[in-house]
């Protein structure tokens, strides 16, 4: 399940007990969420590279995406974690890499993350019947 607050994608549920759980938070190296420009649907993958809490790069949108500094970068809905839209940052600085077809972007979380007190966990309503719709896929 995700874990979220108002101003964006914290990180995942990784495991649980009768009363506690633990997170994968976005600032770990092996949290990898996917992502997609607010206002085009062109997906990437958000990875957090360990150096600033409070930002993060994505990898993964085509270099012929429109990209300007200040778009809104959004949760994709294409996992069963985080649905479409949840807000996540602002993209600070992109650049095109030489041979490569995708943009390396980097961006601001709209959350502080280092002075988070209360998160909520989102619940996808609808993933047992997305994974089984993906398995029997993988079947054929």
């Amino acid at each position: 399940m995700g874990v979220i607050t108002e101003n964006g994608v914290i990180g995942i549920i990784h495991s649980v007990s009768d009363r506690f759980s633990l997170v994968i938070s976005v600032l770990h190296q092996k949290s990898s969420i996917s992502v997609r420009l607010k206002n085009e649907m062109f997906l990437g993958r958000m990875l957090w590279s360990g150096f600033d809490y409070r930002k993060t790069t994505i990898d993964d949108i085509p270099n012929h995406a429109n990209l300007n500094i200040g778009d809104t970068i959004i949760s994709s809905g294409n996992s069963a974690i985080f649905p479409d839209g949840i807000i996540i940052g602002k993209v600070i600085s992109f650049q095109k890499i030489p041979g490569d077809n995708f943009y390396k972007i980097q961006i601001q979380f709209f959350e502080d993350l280092n002075r988070i007190h209360y998160v909520y966990v989102a619940e996808s309503l609808i993933k047992d019947e997305k994974e089984l719709l993906e398995l029997n896929a993988k079947d054929d």
